[in-house]
């Protein structure tokens, strides 16, 4: 599972590691291996509002997420896609230029593993760089022109000192 806060909060502040809290909920995208194996749909998108309660899934417009995975020499690889930005706002918004916290959830099901009982990482950050204005690569060239013009301007006049 991927984990995200609901809403981002000021400066360096998160919700709960383990699923948030009532405060502060999380949004939780979901993969499950079996749904895959089924040909089902296999990623479902859930809100958790700490780790005492369970995680109540989202109404079927609401999800929005798409999941595919492929098994291939002992492990698992998935690949989660979403609109960076929803329609309704609801949701994670990725947005340029942004940090946007994320933690990762995994269950090892042949070990057991199922619930609460998962791994989990600290919260790390998904940061997408904004894209570079064309503008700025006419100041540069009009720059590197300027400066070749007027080293140009310098040379001659100095040649024309020392004539």
């Amino acid at each position: 599972a991927l984990q995200f806060p609901v809403k981002l909060l000021e400066g360096t502040k998160r919700p709960h590691f383990l699923r948030g809290d009532a405060s502060n909920p999380v949004h939780l995208w979901v993969w499950k291996a079996d749904l895959e194996e089924q040909g089902k749909r296999s990623v479902e998108e859930a809100i958790a509002r700490g780790w005492k309660q369970p995680m109540k899934p989202q109404d079927e417009k609401q999800q929005l997420v798409r999941g595919k995975a492929q098994w291939k020499e002992g492990r698992w690889s998935v690949v989660m896609k979403r609109a960076l930005v929803t329609a309704d706002g609801n949701g994670v918004q990725f947005v340029p230029g942004a940090f946007v916290p994320m933690a990762i959830n995994v269950w090892d099901g042949s070990n057991g593993e199922h619930g609460l009982l998962m791994a989990v990482s600290a919260w790390h950050y998904v940061f997408l760089e904004a894209p570079t204005p064309v503008r700025v690569y006419g100041y540069t060239g009009f720059a590197v022109l300027l400066t070749g013009v007027l080293g140009f301007g310098l040379m001659k006049k100095a040649q024309r000192s020392n004539s």
